[in-house]
This record gives C-alpha cells, sequence and structure tokens, in this order.
C-alpha cells in the first residue's frame, strides 16, 4: 500500500481506541488528523497526536487550539507549531517561552507584546534557528545582536548602521557565515575580512 493511501485509509477510523492505536503504535499514525476530522475536537486524541507532532495542531478544532495543554505538548515537541495556537495563547508568557526553547523560529510566531518584551527575545537568541528579524525594537541592542550573530551570520543585515560598525559585531558574523561580510559597514569591511581570515576560521 502506497504511502498516501495508507494515509486515506485512516479517514475510515471511528473510535478513539481504534485512533489511539495508529497514533501511538504506527510510525506515521501522528499522520491521522490530516485525513480524519472527526478527532479534531477529541482532546485525547488530538494530544496523543502533537506529541508525536507538533504541527498537527494544525488539525485541532478551534476549541483546542485555545486550550493550553495541547498547545503547551504541541510546542515542546516543536516549537513552530506556536503559529496554529490562538492569539490569546501566542501571546502567553509561559507557552511562548517553552515554544522558544524548543525552536527559536518560534519568535516569529509570538505576540507583538512578547517579541518587544527584551527577556523572550534574548532567551530566542540564544536558540537554533534565532530570527533577529522578528524584533526589530531589538536591532540596535548589542547583547542581543551579539547572540544571534554568534547563531547564523547573516541576521547582521538586521543591526542597526551602529552595530555593523562595531568590530567585534562583525566579527562575530563574519565568523560565522563568510558572506555576512557583504552586511559589515564598509569603514570597517576591509580590516574585518583581513582579521577574520587571517584567523582560518571563517565559515
Amino acid at each position: 500500500m502506497g504511502k498516501l493511501a495508507k494515509y486515506y485509509a485512516y479517514s475510515d477510523i471511528c473510535t478513539r481506541e481504534e485512533a489511539l492505536e495508529v497514533i501511538n503504535n504506527k510510525s506515521d499514525g501522528y499522520m491521522l488528523p490530516c485525513v480524519n476530522s472527526r478527532f479534531s475536537n477529541d482532546k485525547e486524541v488530538m494530544m496523543a497526536a502533537v506529541k508525536r507532532f507538533g504541527g498537527m495542531l494544525h488539525f485541532a478544532s478551534c476549541e483546542l487550539r485555545a486550550d493550553s495543554d495541547i498547545v503547551l505538548a504541541a510546542v515542546r515537541r516543536n516549537g513552530w507549531a506556536l503559529q496554529y495556537a490562538t492569539d490569546a495563547l501566542r501571546d502567553d508568557m509561559d507557552i511562548v517561552m517553552e515554544a522558544i526553547k524548543q525552536d527559536g523560529t518560534a519568535l516569529l510566531y509570538a505576540s507583538t507584546r512578547l517579541r518587544r518584551d527584551r527577556g523572550v527575545v534574548l532567551e530566542a537568541m540564544n536558540c537554533i534557528g534565532c530570527h533577529l528579524d522578528a524584533a526589530p525594537d531589538f536591532w540596535g541592542d548589542r547583547e542581543i545582536v551579539m547572540k544571534a550573530v554568534k547563531h547564523n551570520g547573516l541576521v547582521l543585515c538586521h543591526a542597526s548602521k551602529e552595530l555593523r560598525c562595531d568590530m567585534e559585531v562583525a566579527m562575530a558574523a563574519v565568523l560565522n557565515h563568510r558572506h555576512a561580510i557583504i552586511y559589515v559597514d564598509p569603514c570597517i569591511k576591509d580590516c574585518v575580512w583581513r582579521v577574520v581570515t587571517a584567523s582560518n576560521h571563517v565559515a
């Protein structure tokens, strides 16, 4: 049976027991909510699904996407699943912090209020997948920008002019990714390039 045909076979499942059996024991069982909407408002079934793959939150009912238990389980598995939560939960500090700890890209889906919270943004910059572009209020914050460029030098493009002129920040960015040199301010670009290439550590 082809993979697509197998997924659609899950659409015939009618009972909670059958659904849980598939989700918990089939390698691709977490896909059941994609093709079987009768369980979209079943908390037990959806909880099992999002624990396997957080993105299944997308197929939960509006009621369950507003359920903090379901959303927390989803973002602990895949932080970016925060995008499928309700506005209220994307403004919930505890849930957003859990999402960010799992995946820094979750900052993109946090509420505007939390993307303006320095503590939240600082945590996100400590994580893989950090998105400095999601926090324009902090493009001139040296500590935040430094953390960000150490994870991904290319985010230097979002830094303030003052920080793109900062030798230490610029070198950290270029050491992480050589193409970040295009975002270094011209006044120090040649100097930065000489130093980092001499170190033999440029990525």
